[in-house]
Order: structure tokens, then C-alpha cells, then sequence
């Protein structure tokens, strides 16, 4: 599968647990369970949704960024269920659409089990194997330790720490960036 084709059709991908789906319009009360969460939110430097009308907004700005070539964007779901528990990106496609950035949050009932771990996984074999993308960035806020660890254990290499670069809710906090190369991907 192209780069071309999976924005043709956005694949849906399947790990022993969760099936990653395109999000759709009707999963906006499952996202808003979690994109109203401070917790959630504020550990990549955003405030939570207010309303419903929000969260549809925001599920209707990733459909366009899929329609542009700019963003996919999956809904993680239970592989028994259809209910939306967190969500993953592909973005920021870089020069030669041969780099992308890649993105995550995950409602908060489910942090500590491997639901991410999991799901992160797939989309990054998903990247590298089948879209052929040569390299994977991520960045987080120095904020959340959690991801950075996870980003570490999934074979992410800290490049860079941007001091003070990001501001939110008053202060500002240092946001640190990670690459991780088809070469060194240990899938």
C-alpha cells in the first residue's frame, strides 16, 4: 500500500486487542469523554473541549486534514466493542511524504494496561512497513514523563529538548522531540 492509497481509503488496522478505525462524526460523545479530560488534554499542552459541538469540530477538522493528504487519524476501540477510547495519528508529513509525525491521547480509564503501547505499535509498523515511511517523529511536553517513556520503550530516540517552548495555561513548559528511523524500528 502507497502513501496514495491509504488516502484513498484509510486501512483499518487490528492488534490482538483493538481495532484502529477511521473516526467518524457519530464517535463524538466517545471523544468528548476524553477530550474534556484536564488530565488528558493538558499532558500535550491543550485545554479540554467544552462542548459536544467542539469535539465535532475537531473530529470534523481531522477528516479534512485526511481529504487535504495532510493527517490520518484512527480511532482505538476495543476489538469487542465500537466504542472509541482514545485515538492515533499519522501527521506533519514531511518532504517526499517519506516522514510523518505521529500523535495519541487515550481516555484515562484506560492508561496502565498497554492499550497504547499496543496500538502505537501497529500504526508504527503500519508506517514503516506498509506506507514505507522512512522515518517517525513524535514530540511531548517534558510535563508527561509517561510518554516519553513510552516513546522510548516503542525504540524512539530523544533528539532534542526545546526549552520553555511551549505555553499553556500560564507558564511555559519544555517540549522535547524524538525520531525514530525505519532502520533502527525493531518490528
Amino acid at each position: 500500500m502507497t502513501l496514495e492509497q491509504a488516502f484513498s481509503c484509510l486501512p483499518t488496522l487490528t492488534t490482538r486487542r483493538l481495532r484502529l478505525r477511521q473516526i467518524q462524526e457519530s464517535d463524538a460523545e466517545a471523544v468528548h469523554a476524553f477530550k474534556t479530560d484536564a488530565e488528558v488534554t493538558g499532558r500535550f499542552g491543550e485545554d479540554p473541549h467544552r462542548t459536544v459541538d467542539e469535539t465535532r469540530t475537531w473530529i470534523a477538522s481531522n477528516r479534512t486534514g485526511y481529504e487535504r493528504h495532510e493527517a490520518m487519524t484512527w480511532a482505538i476501540v476495543l476489538i469487542d466493542q465500537d466504542v472509541v477510547i482514545g485515538e492515533c495519528c499519522l501527521w506533519n508529513f514531511g518532504p517526499g511524504q517519506r516522514c510523518a509525525e505521529i500523535g495519541y491521547e487515550l481516555h484515562r480509564e484506560h492508561w496502565h494496561k498497554g492499550i497504547m503501547t499496543e496500538a502505537l505499535r501497529e500504526l508504527i509498523r503500519h508506517g514503516f512497513s506498509d506506507l514505507r515511511l522512512h522515518r517517525i517523529e513524535a514530540d511531548t511536553l517534558r510535563i508527561n514523563p509517561r510518554s516519553m517513556d513510552l516513546l522510548l520503550r516503542l525504540g524512539f530516540a530523544q533528539e532534542a529538548l526545546l526549552r520553555e517552548r511551549h505555553f499553556h495555561q500560564g507558564k511555559f513548559h519544555d517540549q522535547v522531540f524524538f525520531g525514530l528511523l525505519r532502520d533502527g524500528w525493531r518490528g
